[in-house]
């Protein structure tokens, strides 16, 4: 192992600065994307303590929120340990300080590993530079929830050095326990992590000390120091990611449209993708946060055309770095690193949850700069450049420089959602999901400013671009949020309106939600199910119309998808004015057995109590607060009846760890025992 470098303190610096001056103004980043849900909805990480940790060893990535089929225990702990340990809460600067500097970590460890394999000192130097400063990692590193990717990268290249630094020779012990800590790192970060395996096993292939020593032994030697330690690791972490996991969501189409393409096509397509956004590392212009239906055209024909051109250049690229390994080592690596890294995220031998994503090649574009920083570096040489020293680095500083005002420009669409998204339509003007979102963020920030009525053309106007865009998919992969959406916008256009527009306005969000319905019911397989949002969106402009047997119709069938406050407190209120006032208040002690902080539900109980003949149900302690008065005749019955009736719904939807936390809880709140 080589010693420490003393002459290595300078690059050392230059890189942390670097890193400083990219991200400066990433810390006024906001919860995006994902964000708002992991850090703001998941219980697992707001309180440190043994139950909620272990629900994070085994437990979906998203906890109970929804069935995503990712395991990444170790990036929800350090969700965690900003949560709840530095009390971060819903700030999202904290979390993106902790992914900066894990950026500047992966960026040290980058270049020590080109160094290993031999990159010489500045070219190493200068692809760890401009690989840290380039927006192509900005998802990954602004972003809150890109830190599965940056921890994975930081494993990936921590495991990599460490055996490339061992030398030929035997592994100590403390390395081969060094190596499976750093796979563990990268797989409970995120599950591409295993590359690892197939960057130490190149490494040896390409750049190892088998053309001087070779033989049977010295692989046997490798598999010990080396692949027994990552094995187990990955055999650890497939173990408690099958007690963790259970069933996994489907694919939607508008999120990955190669879900609609027959085999061949689709790995052409994608094929054709994954070189277009290889092209992003040489000039990142147009980035987007989102190419979901349909930003890429993959499905008309010109992209598998594209993708046999693709296809071949690629395999060219490949067959050329392995057939001159020996001549050029280092170049074919690096080649080479890029497409083993590259694969699991392709779409080419797997299908994912996305078409594309920045942050998806936040670890293999490392390998392309790399490459590219190396060939010019070797060009420059070999033309005799060395009378004039300085020009190389004037011009990698240069490039740095505006490579990291590149950044700090892209790191300014992570400020808000609003701003995101502003910012996807721009980039991807085709993409639904770019429209439907900034309609939302339209209206949230409109709802803020209190500017509804000045900005609701304009929200309009995007909702119906994010449906047109749609329209042209099959029944069966129309995301069911973007006419629910529309329909709620042409809901609260009416509520602006006058009276006999308000009526054409209202028919026309009720033909939305109805349209919605039968589409979802046309490719209904006979189970049960269904979208609550679309049920409870027209039970509400039913309500709205006063047709209101028709809109307890609609809210009883969402409460059957969705028993929480959202669609049981809006259904007390309809059964209340429609003179059932005992169904409302099950309705009502349902959502304040769920929620007991819940002052709306409480006010709705105390509204309907009385006219059930339950006037004092609800007490008011001397601090304001309330609780139920158990004491009172018939109001224990009441109690256990609304209670059994939540336990009943919530054991429907198949969610019995949910049902028995809940049993548990009214147990302990009211002493009533509901039964198992």
């Amino acid at each position: 192992m080589r010693g420490r470098d003393p002459s290595s303190w300078p690059g050392t610096v230059a890189l942390l600065v670097a890193v400083a001056l990219a991200y400066a103004n990433a810390l006024q980043a906001g919860l995006c994307l994902d964000a708002p849900a992991i850090i703001t909805r998941d219980a697992r990480i707001q309180v440190w303590e043994w139950p909620r940790l272990r629900d994070i060893l085994f437990g979906d990535y998203w906890g109970l929120l929804r069935a995503s089929g990712q395991y990444r225990p170790l990036t929800t702990l350090t969700y965690a340990v900003d949560y709840a340990v530095l009390g971060h809460g819903h700030r999202a600067a904290g979390y993106v300080l902790f992914n900066v500097v894990a950026h500047a970590l992966a960026a040290l460890s980058l270049r020590s590993v080109l160094q290993c394999i031999g990159v010489g000192r500045g070219a190493a130097l200068a692809a760890a530079l401009l690989w840290a400063v380039h927006p192509l990692g900005s998802e990954a590193v602004t972003n809150v929830v890109g830190r599965a990717d940056v921890l994975a990268c930081l494993g990936v290249l921590l495991g990599l050095r460490l055996h490339a630094g061992g030398g030929d020779g035997r592994f100590a012990l403390w390395r081969r326990g060094a190596i499976a800590a750093a796979a563990l790192l990268a797989l409970g970060a995120k599950e591409s992590g295993v590359v690892l395996v197939g960057l130490l096993f190149l490494h040896d292939l390409v750049c190892g000390g088998t053309t001087r020593t070779g033989g049977a032994r010295w692989w046997r030697n490798r598999v010990v120091d080396a692949y027994a330690p990552c094995i187990v690791a990955v055999a650890v972490w497939g173990l408690m990611r099958g007690l963790a996991l259970g069933h996994v969501d489907a694919v939607p189409a508008v999120d990955n449209p190669l879900m609609l393409l027959g085999p061949i096509s689709s790995r052409l397509a994608a094929t054709a993708v994954l070189l277009r956004t290889a092209a992003l590392v040489v000039w990142p212009l147009g980035l987007s946060a989102d190419r979901s239906w349909n930003a890429l055209p993959v499905t008309e024909g010109s992209y598998a055309a594209a993708g046999v051109a693709a296809a071949a250049f690629l395999s060219a690229c490949v067959v050329l770095a392995w057939r001159r390994r020996r001549r050029h080592a280092l170049p074919a690596f690096l080649a080479l690193a890029w497409f083993v890294t590259v694969a699991p995220v392709a779409n080419v031998f797997l299908r994912i949850g996305t078409i594309y994503g920045e942050r998806l090649h936040y670890l293999p574009s490392a390998w392309l700069v790399s490459l590219v920083v190396s060939a010019a570096g070797r060009r420059l040489r070999d033309r005799g450049r060395s009378a004039r020293p300085w020009l190389v680095p004037a011009a990698v500083g240069a490039l740095a420089v505006v490579l990291a005002v590149a950044t700090h420009a892209r790191n300014r669409a992570w400020h808000t959602p609003l701003a995101l998204f502003a910012a996807t339509v721009e980039a991807a003007p085709e993409s639904f999901k770019a429209h439907n979102s900034y309609a939302v963020e339209l209206y949230g920030d409109a709802v803020r400013r209190d500017a509804v009525a000045a900005h609701i053309d304009t929200i309009l106007l995007h909702a119906e671009r994010a449906k047109a865009i749609v329209s042209s998919l099959p029944d069966e992969h129309w995301p069911a949020d973007v006419l629910a959406n529309l329909a709620a916008f042409y809901r609260v256009k009416a509520s602006l309106s006058a009276a006999a527009e308000a009526t054409t306005w209202r028919h026309k969000a009720q033909a939305e939600y109805e349209g919605a319905l039968r589409r979802e019911a046309a490719v209904a397989r006979g189970g049960a199910g269904g979208n609550w949002r679309l049920r409870k969106g027209l039970a509400d402009v039913l309500r709205e119309s006063s047709a209101v047997d028709a809109a307890l119709a609609a809210y009883e069938a969402a409460a059957k998808l969705a028993p929480g406050p959202e669609v049981l407190l809006d259904y007390a209120a309809t059964l209340r004015a429609a003179g059932q006032p005992r169904q409302a208040l099950v309705a009502a002690v349902r959502v304040v057995l769920l929620d007991p902080a819940n002052e709306r539900a409480w006010q709705e109980v105390e509204q309907s109590a009385p006219l059930a003949g339950h006037a004092a149900l609800v007490q008011r302690l001397a601090d304001g607060s309330p609780r139920f008065d158990a004491a009172q005749p018939g109001a224990r019955a009441l109690l256990e009846a609304s209670a059994r009736a939540q336990h009943e719904a919530v054991l429907h939807l198949g969610q019995a760890r949910a049902a028995e936390g809940f049993r548990q809880s009214v147990r302990a709140a009211l002493g009533i025992d509901i039964g198992g």
